[in-house]
């Protein structure tokens, strides 16, 4: 496991693409589950999940409560974007820029999409993946959607992108902003973040 943490702070350290960063995630899926799962059983992540031809987020974490009277599932739409950006991420204004502001055009593109399509387009394809991947076999029944073929969905959406350097007062107060206006579903957050919960990680084990 120390190795999986150097090779991901390499990675962190030196990548001004995103590609490096998703083939490592993809191989290493538990540090997106570490970090933004939330207490979901069977968090099962779902590399370039096509949610239609033009949005495809980079990975997709979908985990299953239940409760006395129903279960519901915890979705994290996640955009990855490189560790190192060649343009700020903040206006000294205080607003989005570059990469990032790209990214939140993606996130806005995936909550429409989801207003409409959740249930008639994403539960059975998302239903078809897990099944796929065998990722609930132990509880079978979590493959069955409540009652009325509706499944009820808490869904938040993630960025990741630049370092906490990139961020400082003026990223942080922005990203606060976001998260309460969004009512806790659009978090920003720079790769050290991942990289903390690896190390933690590693230290647990």
């Amino acid at each position: 496991m120390n190795n999986v943490f150097e090779s991901f702070n390499n990675f962190i350290e030196t990548s001004t693409k995103e590609e490096s960063l998703q083939l490592f995630l993809k191989k290493h899926p538990s540090i997106l589950i570490h970090t933004f799962n939330q207490g979901a059983h069977y968090p099962t992540v779902l590399p370039k999940f096509k949610l239609s031809d033009e949005l495809i987020p980079d990975f997709i974490i979908i985990g299953r409560r239940s409760g006395t009277k129903y279960t519901s599932w915890d979705v994290d739409m996640i955009e990855i974007e490189p560790s190192i950006n060649d343009r700020n991420i903040f206006t000294k204004k205080g607003l989005s820029a570059g990469r990032l502001r790209v990214a939140e055009g993606q996130i806005t593109a995936w909550r429409q999409w989801m207003q409409s399509n959740a249930q008639a387009i994403f539960v059975p394809k998302a239903l078809k993946k897990l099944k796929e991947k065998n990722a609930w076999d132990d509880n079978p029944h979590f493959y069955n959607p409540s009652s009325f073929n509706y499944q009820s969905m808490m869904v938040s959406y993630r960025i990741v992108i630049g370092r906490r350097s990139d961020f400082g007062d003026i990223g942080d107060k922005y990203r606060d902003i976001k998260w309460e206006e969004s009512g806790h579903r659009i978090e920003i957050v720079p790769w050290d973040r991942l990289l903390d919960k690896t190390r933690i990680f590693i230290l647990e084990k």
